[in-house]
């Protein structure tokens, strides 16, 4: 046992190789690998494919690759658009404001319950203006936008009540 090695403890294997070179290796056939699209060189009839025809019949096969794997890539489960996420949140400061700050009975909770609202509320912005500058199509972008008018209404009209 060598002495800097911690009492029980087996000293690391010098031989083992760590590399990320080594782990490709041994996990050579779980990682998807590109395969070369194999074209024929003959026909059924056995004559000779010109290049340009191996060329159409290569390019073909990529198609149909490409569109495999879109079909299949499609199948899986999406997340929720941000927009939809972006309007729940707003919808929880919604109700944190009105059940809270804008309730009588539960005045004595006011200045927390207003930050607590303002809190989601900021929260409910921002993740409708990340959604705003990362989503492409315009109408998603217009309701991360009205995600956004909601949320910033509730901040302000929760620290207009904090006081």
């Amino acid at each position: 046992m060598a002495p800097d090695t911690p009492r029980g403890q087996q000293p690391p294997d010098s031989s083992e190789d760590l590399s990320f070179g080594a782990l490709a290796n041994e996990m050579e056939g779980f990682l998807p690998r590109k395969q070369e699209i194999e074209v024929p060189t003959r026909d059924f009839e056995g004559n000779e494919i010109s290049i340009s025809e191996q060329e159409a019949i290569r390019q073909k096969k990529e198609i149909e690759a490409k569109l495999n794997a879109k079909v299949l890539g499609a199948s899986g489960s999406k997340a929720a658009p941000m927009w939809i996420k972006g309007v729940m949140i707003s919808a929880v400061s919604v109700g944190v404001l009105i059940f809270l700050p804008l309730n009588q009975g539960m005045q004595s909770m006011q200045p927390m319950g207003s930050y607590v609202s303002m809190a989601i509320g900021a929260g409910a912005a921002l993740w409708c203006l990340n959604g705003v500058m990362k989503d492409d199509a315009p109408y998603e972008k217009f309701l991360n936008m009205a995600g956004f008018a909601a949320a910033a209404v509730v901040v302000i009209t929760a620290f207009l009540k904090m006081g």
